[in-house]
Parts: C-alpha cells; structure tokens; sequence
C-alpha cells in the first residue's frame, strides 16, 4: 500500500512533463568535447571518437544539472548506428566517469595523464551517453537527494533536456548499463521510460528502450546480503571456528527478519543489519600478521588484498591518476563545464544522504519491465559486494513472465566468446543472468573484450550451438 500511495504523485509528474519541443534545442557544437592532452599522439589509423560533454540544466530554481559525455564512433559499422547507451555508475554518489577512463570509455591515461586508446570501448557497439547523476556527483549540481523515485524524476527531466539538444537520437534504440548500486536506479529509469512511453501527450516523442544491461547490480539490497557467510564460507575464507562467528550469525539473523518481514522497520531498503554482515565478515578475516596493504579481503576481486578498513575502496587503481586529471582546469575547461568543481569519484555526503527510504528494491520492478523489454544481469565471478549467488538468490523467489524463478538454475550454458568459454548462463522468458569468469566487481576493467560481447543478449546477435552461446568477432572490432 505503501508503495502505491507514494507511486501515484511521481507517475503524475512523469506523465504530465513539460512536453518535448524540438525548438528547445541548443546547439550541440557548443558542448563539442576540446582536443585532451594526448589527442594528437594517437594512433594515426585510430578512428577518434565525436565526443560532447557539458552539464545540462535540469531546475533552475534549486541550481541542478547534470553533467553528461557522450562519445560516437566516427567509423561505425553499419549495424550499429542506431544505439544510444546511457551508462549510470553506482555507489551511490560515485561518477560514470571512472567508466570512460577505467572500463569501457574510449580512452585511458598514461603515467603522464595524457590519454591512450581503450581498444575495448563500448562506443564501437553503441553511441555511450555517461551521465552523472544523482545531483552532486562528479560534474553534476545541486541539492542532495534521498530517494529513487526522486531519481526517475530527475533522469527523465535529464532526457527531455537531452533529446531536446539532440534530437536524432529520438529515432535510435535506447540502452540503460550499469553495474552496482546503478541496479537500482537502472530499473526505476526504465520504469519511468516505459510508463511516459503509454501515457504520451501531444508533442512527446517516443523514448525507443530496447533492453537493460545490469552488471553486478545492487538490485535487492537485503537478500543479496544473505549470501556474504556462505559465499566466505565457499571461498574458504572463513569457517564457524572463527572467534567473530557468533556475531556473523546474529546479523545474519537480524538481516533474515528483515527480509522475512519480521523487522521493526519493514520499509527499509538496505537495512543496517543486512549491510552490517559484510562488514563483520572483514573485521572476522582480517590478517593482522601480513603486511598493512594485505590484511583485509577486497570485496570487488576477493582474489586481491589491501589495507584494513578499506579493503578495496580504492579499486580499481586509477583513482590516483583519473581523479587530479579531471579536477584539472584545463581538463574541466574542454569538458564544459561551466564553473571550476571539486571532482571526487565518490561523493560522501550522496552516499551518506541517499538511504533510498521507502523505495523498494529495485527487484519489485523487474516484473513489470521485463514483459516489455529484456533484462541482461551479468556479473563477474570475483566480486564479493554483488556476488553471483546473491543475485541467484532473489531471483529464485521473483516471479517474471508466468513463473518463478529460473526453471533448471543447475541447466547453465556456456557462453563461448571468439572461441573461448567466457562464462556461463542462465537464460529464460527475457531474462538473461551471466555469470564471467575471471572478472571484478567492474567486468569491463578486468574483463575489457569479453564485455563488448554482452549487447549480444540484448541485441540477440549470438548463436546457439551444441547448447552454448556463441559470441563471434565483429567486422570493425579488434580482438
């Protein structure tokens, strides 16, 4: 009840937004991206990029907008002209920017901050659109917001703004990827999406959504902080000898009320209890005998160690180069944006303001979303925060398109890219889960080529052969 009583003023406004009006539109040469330092030194048969970047006004009334770049092949393959991705990064609070330099973004940058070629970009599939968003995080302004609803509002306010700048690509196929906490705004974006698309008014275009990439989504908080003990356990990287194994087990156990509905506050959408099991499952691992920078298990690749109490907040390990380069004036400069900003790949006071309170999780919307489009989950095999069995684990109690759950979760394929096994998968009624091998919580960092491949799940361009999914190597794309 309670979700539909705080549903019904959001989808009022979704439905009755300033109508889209092509005379709107700026000109999109304002927001062309400047020639970055490295530029010139690129390879001289590397196709550059069109890029535009700059923040676009969402309310002026409370000063937000929010900061997008948007990168284009210059020598697109003839199937894929017609994409448009927006790439939504997690934290919450952290930039989709540590996306274009760290996993699937056209550049990278080198000891001297200059930028090389990323041969694995995903801008050689689809047109990619990095926003980010919630309101003061990376380049993007405004007031601290606490909900996801408030998060379908914004973004759907962001794509007016956007398409009314770039009007063409009201006729591309539209993509939402992200991976971690971004499962949780992906689903809300989309389900704004698909309710504006049945309720157009007269002047509003269709948005074309075509399909949902999730990777290592954060889509139900408290079940997937169910599967931390057994996923240690399965690791062997704990065992019920451990001194803290009392306390892991009464977490456990607050965490299994909450999920059951038993919990003294029923509406939370990341409980302290469920989140608390990982961090007591740290402090229980922790090797206090081994060297600072080795003593506590990486929760995004559980295979690399680092210091304690970070374990892992600095992966992946480009911060140290990404952050100075895009706090540059210069760089900031030939971006757009406006006024000079203090850029942090993470932004505490979003991640400490943005409880999600009364919002469910993201799963409650997966039903609906996926009778109309398909949803891709994918995830690395490494990664401890989001793991696989956790999303195994909340999909098995969801129902979507007439069943529960997947129908055989022990019937995986395997998925073959250019030749070798990549992973495996689960795929039924539109909903696909994939589980990579030898991949971090950020598949496209340790994973680069291998991620490419999975538009192929959305855009059914593989094959099935002898049971496996077969992904081949593309005309225009280097392996």
């Amino acid at each position: 009840m309670l979700y539909s009583t705080l549903l019904l003023p959001l989808y009022a406004l979704l439905v009755t937004a300033i109508p889209f009006r092509r005379g709107d539109s700026n000109d999109p040469k304002e927001y062309l991206v400047s020639p970055l330092p490295g530029w010139d030194e690129l390879p001289s048969d590397y196709a550059k990029p069109i890029q535009y970047a700059g923040q676009l006004e969402l309310f002026a009334e409370n000063n937000t907008d929010y900061f997008f770049w948007k990168i284009i092949d210059s020598d697109k393959i003839p199937e894929n002209k017609n994409r448009t991705t927006f790439w939504l990064q997690g934290g919450p609070g952290c930039s989709s920017l540590e996306a274009v330099f760290a996993e699937n973004g056209p550049f990278k940058l080198n000891e001297e901050r200059r930028i090389t070629v990323n041969e694995a970009s995903w801008h050689k599939i689809s047109d990619m659109v990095y926003v980010d968003q919630p309101p003061m995080v990376g380049y993007s302004e405004g007031e601290l917001i606490r909900n996801l609803y408030q998060v379908q509002v914004y973004f759907m306010r962001f794509l007016e703004k956007y398409f009314a700048l770039f009007p063409d690509d009201l006729e591309n196929d539209i993509y939402i990827a992200g991976e971690s906490y971004g499962g949780q705004y992906i689903p809300y974006v989309a389900d704004a999406i698909l309710k504006r698309n049945k309720n157009l008014t007269d002047g509003q275009e269709e948005y074309k959504l075509k399909g949902l990439l999730i990777g290592n989504g954060l889509v139900s908080p408290d079940e997937q902080s169910l599967s931390y003990v057994d996923w240690f356990k399965e690791k062997l990287l704990i065992d019920d000898s451990n001194p803290k194994w009392s306390d892991i087990n009464d977490a456990q156990k607050a965490c299994q009320d909450v999920v059951d509905g038993k919990a003294a506050s029923p509406n939370e959408n990341y409980a302290f209890s469920c989140r608390s099991i990982l961090s007591i499952l740290l402090e229980a691992t922790k090797n206090d005998t081994a060297p600072t920078e080795q003593q506590c298990v990486n929760v995004y690749d559980y295979q690399l160690r680092d210091s304690y109490p970070s374990c892992g907040s600095s992966y992946p390990p480009v911060t140290e180069l990404v952050t100075p380069y895009l706090n540059s004036s210069e760089i900031q400069h030939d971006l757009n944006v406006k006024k000079p900003v203090n850029f942090t790949e993470c932004s505490t006071d979003v991640q400490h303001s943005f409880t999600a309170t009364n919002s469910p999780p993201a799963k409650e919307l997966l039903p609906g979303i996926v009778s109309q489009i398909p949803i891709v989950l994918y995830n690395g095999d490494l990664d401890i925060i989001c793991n696989s069995d956790g999303v195994l684990k909340y999909l098995s109690n969801t129902t979507w398109n007439g069943a529960t759950g997947f129908d055989n979760a022990d019937n995986k394929s395997d998925w073959v890219v250019s030749n070798e096994k990549a992973g495996w998968v689960l795929q039924e009624r539109d909903l696909t889960f994939i589980n990579i091998y030898n991949a971090s919580h950020l598949v496209p960092y340790t994973q680069p080529l291998v991620s490419r491949y999975l538009f192929d799940f959305v855009t059914n361009e593989y094959t099935k052969k002898d049971g496996a999914f077969i992904s081949s190597p593309k005309e225009g794309l280097k392996n």
